[in-house]
C-alpha cells in the first residue's frame, strides 16, 4: 500500500534505494540520494515532489507527480558523469531552480507534454535534453558535455527566455516547435 505522505527534514541527507510511492506528497527538505520511479499519484491524488537541497541521481530517476508540481530546489546531479537520466511526469508546473548537471552532467533531462518547465541555471548532459511541455528558460543549455555526444535540444511547445539562454549541441540538431 502507499503511503499518504512522504516527509524528510532539513539538515543531512536521504537516501532512498528503491521506489516510492504516495497518496500526496513527497517532500525531501534536506539533500537527496535518488534511486528509481517516485509517483505522488497513488488512489487518484495529485501530490507534490520538493526537493529542498541538492539531489544526486544514483540510478536513472522518473517523477510521476500527475498534475502535481515537481520543485528540485538545489542542484541535480549523477553520481558519476553522463550515466544518470531524469525524467519528470508532470501536467503542473516542474522547476530547477539550481543547476541540472553542473557537478556531474546527467545522460538526458525529459518533461513530458502538460504543464509547465521552468530552468533558471545552467543544465548539461551528455544526451538529449527534451521538454515536451512549455518551458522557460535562463541559461545555457549543453548537450554535448562529454564532447563527443553531440545531443539533441528539443522544445515541443511554447519557449520562453527569462534572461540571456545559449544552447550548445555540438552537431545535435536543435529544434523549437
Amino acid at each position: 500500500n502507499a503511503l499518504l505522505s512522504l516527509t524528510t527534514n532539513a539538515g543531512g541527507n536521504t537516501t532512498l534505494a528503491g521506489n516510492a510511492t504516495t497518496a500526496g506528497n513527497m517532500t525531501f527538505n534536506d539533500n537527496v540520494s535518488l534511486n528509481g520511479t517516485y509517483t505522488t499519484t497513488s488512489g487518484g491524488a495529485n501530490g507534490v515532489f520538493f526537493v529542498g537541497g541538492n539531489s544526486t541521481l544514483v540510478a536513472n530517476l522518473t517523477v510521476i507527480a500527475g498534475s502535481g508540481n515537481v520543485t528540485f530546489n538545489g542542484t541535480v546531479n549523477g553520481n558519476a558523469a553522463d550515466v544518470r537520466a531524469l525524467t519528470v511526469n508532470s501536467t503542473g508546473s516542474t522547476l530547477f531552480n539550481a543547476a541540472v548537471g553542473n557537478a556531474n552532467a546527467l545522460l538526458s533531462l525529459t518533461t513530458d507534454a502538460g504543464g509547465n518547465t521552468t530552468l533558471v541555471a545552467d543544465a548539461n548532459t551528455s544526451g538529449n535534453m527534451t521538454s515536451n511541455d512549455n518551458v522557460s528558460l535562463k541559461g545555457t543549455y549543453n548537450t554535448n558535455s562529454s564532447g563527443t555526444a553531440n545531443g539533441v535540444f528539443f522544445a515541443n511547445a511554447t519557449t520562453t527566455l527569462l534572461g540571456n539562454s545559449t544552447v550548445a549541441t555540438g552537431s545535435g540538431n536543435v529544434t523549437f516547435n
